[in-house]
């Protein structure tokens, strides 16, 4: 699958999709398929 992992306060410019393994679903989890999603507060108009 493809993520965005953040390990700190990064920039726009240096954020990157990287491919890592599908994680497995533990007891209390639940495993969702995103689609598409905002980046950059437009998502935030009410």
């Amino acid at each position: 699958m493809k993520a965005v992992t953040l390990r700190d306060v990064t920039p726009a410019e240096q954020v990157y999709l990287e491919e890592i393994s599908i994680p497995k679903v533990r007891p209390g989890w639940v495993l969702i398929r995103v689609k598409g999603f905002g980046a950059g507060g437009t998502e935030n108009i009410a």
